[in-house]
């Protein structure tokens, strides 16, 4: 394809930022290229009087944004002006890199020139122990950590393109995969967690700052501290005897706070622990009592980051940024989520509701900082499927309100990709009257593809869960959709993975209950085509597996890719055991199959078929390994 030669006056700093996203864009920069001149003023503006055109913006991102709309303008022969306002002061991503999971610096170059053409201002490195500290050599060990120059070098090419790169880090809770070095034995108080008031604790915090500060840019770091349940116990409660969780959350908060301002960090927090202590349970409760005293007890410096990431709801959001507000007296940062965990593709319909109506809560109440949060607790290793989320963010932040067609169009022009093909990732997306007669009352997202996916041919604990919907017709509709597509470019591997995951699940969704079936009718013929299938599967989760972990290796540094390798070479494992047993079977080696005589029940007395699990080796196996 030809580029599109475009003229652009402005600053060098713009220009070349623009050099940097001229492959995306497909344009060639030159003196004798279509005028593209840039003003910088209070907003984002593009207008065109048919032979030139012209961005105003009041920051890098936000140039970008127009820079791409003008692109695609000229390559389609068709304009609309622009005249857009930010909602938010930033916007933009956390992206998880310590759940094994990490990308290389190139990577993340991708992510931040995508951000840009989409005008997203803000992305955050969510690291527990992926990033380098000198003192503790062991922190990070094996995980792929980040060097002092690697994070340098992203935070060097952000600001290139108008991206505040900030940390987000942990100094409390989440530490489990480094606190069991001996390094960390005078702090630690439990696995997960550092020991509040311990003065190990705060040089071991502190030396997390030192690497910070030289590595970032930014004054802005995310310390953590959610879901430190354990605060209270372990080496904390032998030595200090029971102290109530909030006593210890604003003792930790304050001393932490202390040492950003030795270096002259501006922190934020998650807020849920100050939430947790109500008799509903969750992690932001209606229920919970914060003590009248909190806000003069809290240090200054902290900002809280309200997350949430189920509810569509706008009143929800509302009562508790207001709640933050009226009990904590702290600027609230709120934080919503694209939907990758616990699962093997992105749910864009949960991501898409709930930032309608968080966002909408934000815009009303005044909230101006917000991010979306891509968490990658999974074995199928998340990266550029997440994009239409990060498009809707895009999007709320220079419109009051965000329509499909809007989102569809704009994913194009940022991306150059059709945003209908990428929704044939969610697998998992079903249609609101599905969700109403089949899910599970109080459920937040469905993850069936997972539960197919790991659920035991042989064992079925979801069987007779996963039989009350035509699993296999939904999947089909995705695959041929898939099969359809075209080349994808850059992203063929990615299309070519979920179009295996799903023919597998076409497959799987029926075969375990049909062996069962066979078996209990003794109709050898048709156990003896289960077989073969078998074998067809069999095939497939390899070819799967080899794919994602192509992938990993491409996008992601090495380490972690132990882990998948484990899990899904198990689940390869026991495709082959039941072979094993069924050939067994119809051989004669074996008389009876007890796994297929066992009753299949109801998992964990859940009888809607739709519905989600959190940890793929409890849908396995109900043994301990």
């Amino acid at each position: 394809m030809e580029h599109i030669k475009i003229n652009l006056i402005a600053d060098m700093a713009l220009i070349e930022g623009a050099e940097l996203l001229s492959a995306k864009l497909n344009i060639k920069l030159c003196p004798d290229g279509i005028p593209v001149s840039a003003v910088c003023k209070d907003k984002l503006t593009v207008s065109s009087d048919g032979n030139s055109y012209i961005i105003t913006y009041s920051e890098k991102a936000e140039f970008f944004r127009g820079l791409a709309i003008c692109a695609h303008s000229i390559s389609t022969g068709s304009f609309e002006p622009v005249d857009a306002k930010k909602h938010f002061d930033t916007c933009g991503a956390m992206i998880d890199l310590s759940r094994n999971m990490v990308y290389t610096v190139d990577t993340l170059k991708d992510y931040i020139e995508y951000m840009a053409l989409m005008g997203l201002n803000m992305l955050m490195l969510y690291t527990e122990d992926t990033y380098e500290i000198d003192k503790y050599p062991m922190f990070g060990f094996m995980r792929g950590r980040y060097t002092k120059a690697e994070l340098k070098e992203i935070d060097a090419y952000a600001a290139k393109l108008g991206i505040e790169l900030i940390p987000c880090i942990q100094t409390l809770s989440h530490l489990s995969t480094t606190l069991g070095w001996g390094y960390a034995a005078n702090f630690r108080n439990t696995s997960n967690c550092l020991c509040v008031g311990q003065k190990e604790t705060y040089d071991f915090i502190e030396e997390m700052f030192k690497t910070v500060k030289e590595c970032f840019s930014s004054k802005r770091i995310h310390i953590g501290l959610d879901e430190a349940v354990d605060v209270s116990f372990g080496k904390t409660l032998k030595e200090r005897g029971y102290v109530k969780p909030f006593d210890l959350m604003v003792e930790h908060v304050n001393n932490v706070c202390e040492l950003c301002k030795k270096y002259d960090l501006e922190p934020m927090m998650w807020s849920d622990m100050f939430f947790k202590n109500g008799v509903l349970g969750g992690d932001y409760d209606r229920t919970s009592v914060i003590p009248e005293d909190a806000s003069e007890r809290l240090a200054k410096n902290i900002e809280m980051v309200y997350w949430d990431y189920c509810y569509e709801n706008p009143k929800v959001a509302n009562y508790f940024i207001n709640a933050h507000r009226e009990h904590l007296g702290r600027k609230v940062v709120f934080a919503g989520g694209i939907w990758t965990w616990n699962r093997l593709v992105p749910s864009f319909v949960k991501t898409f509701d709930t930032a309608r109506g968080q966002l909408k809560a934000c815009k009303e109440n005044g909230v101006r900082d917000v991010f979306a949060t891509v968490w990658a607790n999974t074995c199928a290793g998340f990266d550029f499927s997440i994009l239409p989320g990060l498009q809707m963010y895009a999007e709320q932040m220079y419109n009051d309100e965000v329509s499909d067609a809007q989102l569809s169009h704009m994913f194009e022009v940022c991306t150059g990709y059709r945003f209908e093909d990428f929704m044939l990732l969610g697998l998992d997306d079903f249609s609101a009257k599905d969700i109403e007669q089949y899910g599970q009352p109080g459920m937040f997202c469905i993850n069936s593809s997972a539960q197919i996916f790991f659920n035991d041919i042989m064992l079925g604990l979801y069987d007779k869960t996963l039989s009350g919907y035509d699993f296999k017709s939904h999947y089909k509709k995705y695959l041929k959709g898939l099969e359809k597509l075209g080349d994808m470019g850059k992203f063929n591997d990615i299309f070519n993975q979920t179009e295996t995951l799903a023919k597998i699940l076409v497959i799987k969704s029926t075969i375990g209950p049909e062996i069962r079936d066979a078996y209990l009718a003794k109709d050898n013929k048709k156990l003896t085509r289960l077989s073969a299938a078998l074998k067809e599967l069999l095939v497939l989760y390899k070819s799967y597996h080899a794919m994602l972990k192509e992938r990993w290796l491409k996008i992601n540094k090495p380490f972690g890719i132990e882990g998948v390798d484990t899990l899904l070479g198990g689940v390869e494992s026991r495709i082959e055991t039941a072979m094993l047993r069924v050939n067994g079977y119809l051989s004669g080696t074996y008389a009876k199959i007890e796994e297929l005589e066992e009753e299949r029940v109801y998992y964990k007395d859940q009888e809607n078929p739709l519905t989600e699990s959190n940890l793929f080796k409890n849908i396995i196996s109900v043994c301990a390994y």
